[in-house]
């Protein structure tokens, strides 16, 4: 059972807000600094809380999402108790003597949260919330679902869930005309479009960069080339160090951020970086949190090698940073990349990046910082946290 969640009134004449405040319900994963997690915890940093009330519910801890405290109520799932185990067991002959889905434990946690909270609203921020799903259909519960992924991430999602969400989340919401699109072929046609977006107050660069690079053992005429991600297929790590070794020779520099998952294919990639960085032109870093964007600011462009995005948030920073980038063309980024921030590969053939990024370095001249980031600012906090708001609070004549 949930404790006890602290409900401050919601009554009151002053400043504009209503005596009755809409209430919604977040449904989050928390696996780190990961996409959907950092999305909705810099909306619910800049939201205006006169609009609605909010409440995350997430089934491990989140120090992002308790940070956020008191602006936001948080709560998540401990251990379960005999009472919730008791709660389960029974659902689960009721619900196969009925022929229903089986009740998952979390999402008997998030039934009991909704009896305290009395959302008005619940939102699904991630299809890998589909473990609430049948407790959406039990409750009946008016849901909103945010999509995140692209469809390569649909094979983490049963075929019986995927069906249930979408049809009966009676809005869906999702980050670029790729997502959309993808989810259009599964019969929505009613997809709302709303870009991501980066916190220009988390972008403050404190430490030298050439300092930074210099600690690094890249050279002050190094033309370096980032890439960031978790040591994952998907994200093209694979591709990024092949483009390494058949660069080797010139005076590049390529540099990953990001922490590895102790995975097969990580002991694969450790094994090729053993080999590889006796090159001198690759290093692999360790994840970063406060300090990502000084590593990310020593880049001359970024690399975005992966297989698909729905949006690439970290691409976005970077041209935050004043970075061109050279970005595959993996989907979502397509939505904001254009000649002015840099180019759009086609092609997994190294030696195709290896033109392309000679091509950018020969004429560095054409992406001015400025321009970068005038691009980028589009896409801030500033502009879009507004457009959700409004889009969630059913009032979009006031964005």
């Amino acid at each position: 059972m949930p404790k006890k969640i602290q409900m401050p009134s919601l009554s009151g004449g002053t400043g504009g807000i209503p005596e009755i405040m809409k209430r919604i319900m977040f449904i989050s994963p928390y696996a780190g600094r990961a996409g959907a997690e950092v999305y909705l915890y810099r909306f619910l940093k800049n939201y205006d809380e006169q609009r609605f009330q909010a409440l995350v519910v997430t089934e491990k801890f989140s120090p992002l999402f308790a940070s956020l405290q008191p602006k936001i109520l948080y709560t998540y799932m401990k251990k379960s108790s005999i009472v919730m185990e008791t709660k389960k067991i029974v659902r689960q002959i009721s619900s196969k003597l009925q022929k229903q889905d089986k009740p998952h434990g979390f999402g008997l946690f998030v039934e009991e949260v909704h009896r305290q909270f009395k959302p008005d609203e619940w939102v699904l921020n991630s299809i890998l919330m589909q473990k609430v799903m049948p407790s959406v259909l039990r409750m009946q519960a008016h849901t909103t679902l945010i999509v995140h992924e692209m469809p390569s991430a649909y094979s983490f999602v049963s075929m019986q869930s995927m069906q249930a969400m979408i049809k009966y989340c009676q809005r869906i919401i999702t980050n670029s005309s790729s997502s959309s699109k993808a989810l259009s072929v599964m019969g929505r046609e009613d997809i709302r479009l709303q870009p991501c977006f980066y916190d220009a107050e988390e972008i403050r660069i404190h430490q030298s960069r050439n300092g930074l690079r210099s600690e690094l053992g890249i050279e002050p005429d190094d033309f370096v080339l980032v890439g960031a991600g978790s040591l994952d297929f998907n994200k093209g790590i694979e591709l990024f160090m092949q483009i390494s070794e058949a660069s080797s020779g010139r005076a590049w520099k390529f540099v990953w951020i990001g922490g590895e998952r102790k995975t097969g294919f990580n002991h694969f990639i450790n094994c090729l970086y053993a080999r590889l960085k006796v090159n001198g032109n690759l290093m692999i870093l360790s994840e970063k949190d406060h300090d990502f964007y000084e590593y990310l600011n020593i880049c001359d462009a970024f690399l975005l090698t992966s297989f698909n995005e729905s949006f690439s948030l970290v691409t976005l920073e970077a041209l935050a940073l004043g970075k061109p980038a050279v970005v595959y063309d993996c989907g979502g980024v397509n939505d904001f990349m254009t000649e002015v921030s840099g180019r759009i590969v086609d092609s997994r053939n190294p030696k195709k990046w290896i033109d392309t990024i000679a091509w950018v370095e020969q004429n560095y001249k054409q992406f001015p910082a400025s321009e970068l980031k005038a691009l980028a600012a589009q896409y801030s906090t500033k502009t879009q946290v507004p457009a959700l708001t409004a889009l969630l609070s059913d009032d979009e004549n006031h964005a």
